[in-house]
């Protein structure tokens, strides 16, 4: 159904991404390995990163039964893990 020419009801709605312990290890290790590569600046990840983050969790819905992990997605999750972690995963030296 269209209400002022927006889709709305089920197939409106995005899946919400989930997440695995397995998913956060591989996102980490995936920024490390960025890192070395100098793919971080001061003001943050540079973009090919999360584009690499898309690729890297393509079709990963599959296993998890969330939504598809896009560019946007992994760098939400990214700030969330930081934001609930107490360990510093990537150094910023």
């Amino acid at each position: 159904m269209t209400i002022g020419g927006h889709l709305v009801g089920p197939d409106s709605c995005k899946k919400n991404t989930r997440w695995s312990q397995e998913d956060n290890a591989a996102l980490i290790d995936l920024l490390r390995i960025h890192q070395s590569k100098g793919h971080q600046s001061d003001s943050g990840w540079k973009n090919i990163v999360w584009t690499v983050c898309e690729v890297a969790f393509r079709d990963s819905e599959k296993k998890s039964g969330g939504g598809p992990k896009t560019v946007s997605g992994c760098k939400e999750h990214w700030h969330l893990v930081c934001l609930l972690s107490s360990d510093d995963f990537i150094s910023h030296d």
